[in-house]
């Protein structure tokens, strides 16, 4: 199943939540979930200001924050898809999804209007504007 975004979204993995969370995937499930299919969750809020607390929540429950370098911010335990929280940019880097996670193009990006508005009712799920996600299980998570 895929993963939509709302407003400013934090997505996470089952796997990692289960090595480094405090109390794993059920503790996540009951605390910050919105959503998830199995394999991987969101919690979304309306402002920036409340993703940012919410992520300092999750890593002081043992996700880890990305990883920065010259050019990068390689978000590693959980991903960020904002419009207002993007914390890369004050540091002028450019941000870098998990390799846990596949980043699937927003139907207007693939499709036209007219295509999107000729779909069957429920097929679109969230908003034809944003991206969807989906993890790969090709990756080993350590």
């Amino acid at each position: 199943m895929t993963i939509i975004t709302e407003f400013e979204t934090i997505i996470v993995c089952r796997q990692i939540l289960e090595l480094r969370f405090k109390g794993g995937w059920a503790a996540w499930l009951k605390k910050f979930s919105m959503e998830d299919d199995g394999e991987l969750s969101r919690i979304s809020a309306m402002s920036g200001h409340d993703i940012a607390g919410t992520e300092r929540k999750i890593q002081k429950l043992g996700l880890l924050p990305p990883k920065i370098n010259d050019t990068t911010y390689q978000y590693r335990d959980y991903f960020i898809y904002a419009m207002e929280y993007n914390p890369y940019e004050q540091m002028n880097l450019a941000p870098a999804y998990p390799d846990w996670l596949i980043w699937n193009a927003s139907l207007m990006e693939t499709m036209s209007l007219f295509e999107i508005d000729k779909l069957p009712l429920g097929t679109v799920k969230g908003s034809p504007a944003r991206p969807t996600f989906d993890f790969n299980s090709k990756v080993t998570i350590t």
